[in-house]
């Protein structure tokens, strides 16, 4: 399996995984206001900042920086 992805996809099969638990987490991060830290375990993480590493690397910031810049999902409306 890992040499499939290596070869169609150019990624090993810890970063695959990683990339597919941080969609997820934005999915949620985006639905939810679950803690970042419950979102994390939720999607596969073992610690806070293998998920922070991970998150920022393949988006680019924080979690938190990225539900806030995040629109919210539809029918949804902020409260103040």
């Amino acid at each position: 399996m890992s040499e499939t992805l290596n070869k169609h996809l150019g990624v090993n099969f810890f970063e695959f995984v990683n990339r597919r638990r941080i969609e997820d987490a934005c999915t949620l991060l985006r639905a939810s206001e679950a803690s970042a830290l419950t979102i994390a375990y939720e999607v596969g993480f073992n610690s806070r900042s293998t998920f922070h590493a991970a998150f920022k690397k393949y988006v680019g910031a924080s979690p938190h920086a990225f539900r806030k810049q995040s629109p919210q999902p539809e029918g949804e409306s902020a409260q103040s």
